[in-house]
């Protein structure tokens, strides 16, 4: 079944090292994985080039097959579970959880509005102020990491992931100059940029401003209410991930002029339970994550490594 959602993961992306990121396994595992699928099925699904992975006739006809297959196996699995029993887990626990700014308003968010996690104290982080939490046995951190920003961090902590989103900019689409070469750019020498961390932002995704220099850059706090009044009048961008962004459009009422745009250099951020690699992630670690990803399983909006 992996090896079905591996292979699911490839009609989002254009080649095998994004498919591989958004999974969360090496790209030499998602190649073998690739390559065992190809062989149990007795043909070839994908061609690799220079220019990227492209699906063969036969690979696109086994896509609808494979989501078909996934989709029901999802529902499968939905109906064999105890559901009482996993929304116990979230409910009953009583700890400390801390969410990171982007994680609180996504998958605290929707943990919440679910009536969960009610006798759980609640913290909400900067990501900048991880390495205060990320040590402490008692209490759970739910945080975003980018592998391409952070490529050592699977060596210094361990990471159960829950959830996966591409980097990209949500602007309202009036501000996107037409015909313009790179309108993200054009968009943000105009426009403050909403963040989740100003404390972290600019040192985390340095990577992406290249084109403009930091101090260019105007920053500004975002929070939902932020969201809903400013993006719909066009008063900023924010720097975002496609899982987060899609749990925004409610509330904005799935507003159709504003866009997500996608970083045109592949960058993803993954959502997890951290843990400092000094701890061992426990049962109770593996429950809650189990436990949050059966229960939303149904929700098409979720790419689940």
């Amino acid at each position: 079944m992996d090896h079905l959602r591996y292979f699911a993961s490839l009609d989002d992306v254009r080649s095998f090292s994004e498919a591989a990121k958004l999974a969360n396994i090496s790209q030499q595992g998602y190649s073998r994985a690739m390559a065992a699928l190809e062989s149990e099925v007795g043909c070839k699904l994908v061609n690799r080039g220079r220019n990227g992975s492209h699906l063969t006739d036969k690979g696109k006809a086994f896509m609808r097959h494979a989501k078909l297959i996934l989709a029901e196996y999802d529902a499968a699995m939905l109906e064999l579970h105890d559901i009482s029993t996993l929304a116990n887990i979230l409910s009953d626990y009583s700890g400390r959880i801390v969410f990171t700014n982007a994680c609180m308003v996504s998958i605290g968010a929707r943990l919440l509005d679910r009536g969960y996690l009610g006798n759980a104290e609640i913290i909400e982080i900067g990501l900048s102020d991880l390495g205060y939490f990320d040590s402490d046995p008692d209490c759970i951190v739910i945080a975003d990491i980018s592998p391409d920003i952070y490529p050592d961090f699977d060596s210094t902590h361990s990471f159960l992931p829950i959830a996966s989103g591409r980097i990209g900019i949500v602007v309202h689409g009036r501000l996107l100059p037409e015909g313009a070469e790179n309108p993200i750019w054009e968009s943000l020498k105009t426009l403050p940029l909403g963040i989740f961390d100003c404390d972290a932002s600019v040192e985390i995704y340095d990577e992406l401003f290249k084109e403009l220099k930091p101090e260019s850059i105007r920053l500004k706090s975002a929070n939902n209410n932020v969201l809903e009044r400013s993006l719909s009048k066009g008063e900023l961008a924010l720097l975002c991930d496609s899982f987060s962004w899609r749990c925004f459009t409610d509330e904005i009422h799935r507003n159709a002029h504003i866009r997500f745009i996608p970083i045109k250099k592949i960058m993803h951020s993954v959502f997890g339970l951290v843990r400092s690699g000094e701890l061992e992630i426990t049962q109770s670690d593996i429950e809650f994550v189990s436990a949050y990803k059966t229960l939303l399983l149904s929700e098409d909006d979720i790419n689940f490594p």
